[in-house]
């Protein structure tokens, strides 16, 4: 099996080899080559005692560098969302998503972008035209996407008025500048959620924190300047997850917790110093602000509750 014949259109980041495997190929970034191929080889309960959760449990070991730098790593076998999932959990027909995340991620990153790093990939064939897909990540310590923080950090904070205001004031400058520098690195995110956004907590001190866009799998590097149409796309998929959030919630104090006036401030700041125009930023604020009324009668129809939250 070789890459540039399966996939002919994939051009791998310079920091980077792949070599076949028993049934497959796997791709590193060369300074952790052994590092890789030890987790790749170890038996995936093996890997470590600690998981973090996402679509399955993740896997944390420590790893250390060719060069001799320590780091955690999070192993994650790829998985299958939707109604397929449950026919398909963990195979696919191609790779492509994954080498996409990561020619996206490597391009996005040396933009200066804030997105995970990737150290390597493994494709195993079923020998039936499928393949299974792992992919290991150089973990973020001490990170809580969106979600977890309105639904755990926003609720210890919401008796505390002025202490909520500032937590909310950090993480909403920390987003929408990370989705500016995404955007002017020519990077769409084709699922920018709640879900897709980390917050390292431990760097809250300041005056702003450190925030991740993830899961770059069906983003796009464009050359050129970003069509106007895909920044808004992003920032309205954003807030529809937030809608879909506080749909789930119901009554409960969740759903207040983020006001229509956060949410302006969010789109302040991700207009503040970019060449649009004053009818382009009425027009971002209005489709971002407009009820998902369709969506919602979807959801209601799949009949999300309270229990679908993390």
């Amino acid at each position: 099996m070789e890459l540039n014949k399966i996939y002919p259109d994939i051009s791998l980041p310079p920091d980077f080899k792949v070599v076949a495997s028993a049934g497959g190929l796997t791709i590193f970034r060369m300074d952790y080559e052994a590092a890789v191929k030890r987790l790749f080889d170890a038996d995936s309960s093996a890997v470590g005692p600690n998981t973090v959760q996402g679509r399955g449990n993740y896997h944390i070991s420590e790893i250390i560098s060719q060069s001799g730098q320590p780091a955690e790593a999070i192993l994650k076998t790829c998985k299958r969302g939707g109604l397929i999932s449950s026919i398909m959990p963990d195979v696919f027909s191609d790779a492509k998503r994954p080498l996409n995340e990561l020619v996206v991620t490597e391009q996005a990153r040396r933009a200066r972008v804030p997105v995970p790093e990737i150290l390597g990939i493994e494709i195993k064939s079923n020998g039936a035209g499928f393949n299974r897909v792992r992919i290991i990540y150089k973990r973020i310590a001490d990170a809580l996407t969106i979600e977890e923080a309105i639904i755990k950090k926003f609720s210890v904070l919401s008796g505390n008025r002025q202490e909520l205001y500032q937590y909310k004031n950090k993480i909403i400058n920390s987003i929408a500048r990370a989705i500016k520098k995404m955007h002017l690195a020519e990077v769409y995110h084709a699922d920018l959620n709640i879900r897709n956004i980390l917050i390292q907590q431990g760097l809250a001190s300041g005056p702003e924190m450190q925030v991740y866009l993830i899961d770059l799998d069906k983003s796009v590097h464009i050359s050129g300047e970003l069509a106007f149409d895909k920044k808004i796309a992003n920032l309205i998929r954003l807030n529809r997850s937030l809608d879909k959030l506080f749909f789930i919630a119901g009554d409960s104090e969740i759903s207040n917790l983020i006001s229509r006036t956060d949410r302006l401030r969010l789109l302040t700041e991700y207009l503040n110093e970019q060449n649009i125009s004053g009818k382009q930023k009425r027009t971002i604020v209005r489709k971002c602000l407009l009820n998902s009324r369709i969506h919602k009668w979807w959801w209601h129809l799949w009949g999300l509750r309270k229990s679908s939250l993390v």
